[in-house]
């Protein structure tokens, strides 16, 4: 099908007057209008939309000066030279852009032939919370909200700097979403930032509403389902990630913020990482690793081993295996790949219904439907075991795009180890870690440190002491590549 571009906008844009406004906004409901008449009988219009502006200011900083000011003073120039109590943006220079700002909380004010955009926006908006997503014992206790500007405050309350920069980018058609794009001067490498602003420039789409749009355009990530961009909800956790020389985006309307490039190493780290002592890390670190392979392999292994290579396991546990699968009409690759779609479906289904049905509905399907299964015959205890040891090993993944991931390739080297057993399981392995090897978003490689001709540095893969902390991330090549003497 041939996809048709978008209609072309009429050219050039009306000038921007409040009879034109009113035009626009012709069918909201949320439009107001009002007159005022200046001392010495001039007259002036305000238009601005209920809900977007706050009307306490709207009152005491517009109107209550408008009616007081001097009757002998020209309106027009009285307002240019600070009369009413609140900044006042230039004209605007067309229709279009007086339309987009009274949707950000602008009141237009037309006096004469004039139209002055004065900013009163409402304050209505969540209060910063505890991260719900990335709970930390001992770190920060605030979280990113849906408001911009609240998000780089949080930024700039722990970056005291001036270093800090800041570049805003409008998104969308209709939706005319702010996105923010930070790093930090003298430690980001240029390309990253050029890379980064030209591909949120170039994005095309009629409204930016959710997560991936823009993630899709950051990183290229529509072939591959690993994460290549690390998204966190943590301020602290943000400000790590610019520090290292990562680049940082936000988007106005969304709770998260967005640190690019992504590789393998964020996905392994909690904020917590930060706060307990290193060597502690250091072994949790290996734990997670480990759990990566029991949930990739521990289904698709039992395949193999119990259809292809039962020699493989020693006398007694084939013989426990044997025992409990003695009646089981099922196949061993039928049984583990159906009960890891049924897996999948109760853990889909407790996250899309509320709170408290979807923990009934994981009890119900752990405990009712799997003992019942196995009495009946159906299911052999060993799958039950193996199945939920691969669940809870995926669980211990910080990032859930990451776990995400995994679970479908669990999938698929499951498929893979029934149809042709170890050597299924070699290939799916082989294949995905030249997947993971052809990822580079942005220029960096998706597996540095682990990628080759990568320069490593001490605290690459886990948290060292302090006292070894000396260098950045040296694969995002930062322009300062010391970070402490």
């Amino acid at each position: 099908m041939k996809i048709p571009f978008h209609p072309p906008k009429p050219e050039p844009e009306p000038p921007a007057t409040g009879a034109g406004l009113e035009r626009r906004f012709a069918k909201a409901a949320d439009f107001m209008t009002t007159s005022l008449t200046l001392p010495g009988g001039r007259k002036a219009t305000l238009c601005f939309l209920l809900g977007m502006v706050r009307t306490e200011r709207l009152n005491d900083y517009v109107v209550r000066p408008l009616v007081t000011m001097d009757p002998k003073t020209d309106p027009e120039e009285w307002i240019t030279a600070g009369g009413v109590w609140t900044q006042v943006l230039p004209p605007p220079k067309d229709l279009e852009t007086a339309c987009t700002a009274l949707c950000e909380g602008c009141v237009a004010l037309e006096v004469g032939n004039t139209l002055r955009l004065i900013p009163v926006p409402t304050e209505d908006k969540r209060s910063i919370q505890a991260p719900e997503d990335e709970p930390d014992q001992k770190g920060a206790k605030d979280s990113f909200v849906e408001s911009i500007r609240n998000n780089t405050s949080l930024v700039r309350r722990r970056m005291h700097t001036w270093r800090l920069c800041i570049r805003s980018v409008t998104v969308g058609r209709e939706s005319k979403t702010k996105v923010d794009v930070v790093w930090m001067e003298g430690i980001t490498d240029p390309k990253l930032v050029k890379g980064t602003l030209a591909r949120v420039r170039a994005m095309d789409v009629d409204a930016l509403l959710n997560t991936q749009p823009l993630t899709d355009a950051l990183t290229d990530s529509c072939r591959t389902p690993f994460p290549l961009c690390q998204m966190t909800q943590r301020p602290d956790r943000f400000c790590l990630g610019l520090m290292d020389g990562r680049v940082g985006v936000f988007c106005d309307g969304i709770a998260q913020g967005w640190l690019v490039p992504g590789n393998i190493t964020p996905c392994f780290r909690t904020p917590q990482d930060r706060s307990n002592q290193w060597m502690m890390v250091w072994v949790l670190m290996a734990v997670r690793f480990l759990c990566v392979g029991i949930s990739l392999l521990l289904p698709a292994g039992y395949i193999a081993v119990a259809s292809f290579h039962f020699g493989m396991m020693p006398a007694a546990m084939a013989e426990t295996i044997a025992a409990a699968r003695q009646s089981v009409p099922i196949p061993p690759p039928l049984e583990v790949v159906g009960l890891l779609l049924s897996f999948e479906m109760l853990q889909e289904a407790g996250v899309k219904l509320p709170q408290l049905n979807g923990q009934s509905v994981g009890i119900i399907g752990s405990v009712v439907i799997g003992q019942a299964a196995v009495q009946a015959r159906l299911l052999s205890p060993v799958v039950v075991v193996v199945v939920a040891a691969a669940g809870i090993a995926s669980y211990t993944l910080p990032d859930q795009d990451l776990a995400n991931a995994l679970r479908a390739m669990r999938l698929v080297l499951a498929v893979l180890a029934g149809a042709f057993g170890m050597v299924g399981i070699v290939l799916g392995i082989g294949w995905l870690f030249c997947h993971l090897a052809e990822l580079t978003p942005l220029g960096v490689p998706w597996l540095a440190p682990f990628a080759p001709d990568v320069p490593k540095a001490p605290r690459d893969v886990t948290r060292a002491p302090a006292a070894w902390s000396k260098v950045r991330d040296l694969s995002l090549n930062p322009l300062n590549r010391r970070n402490q003497k």
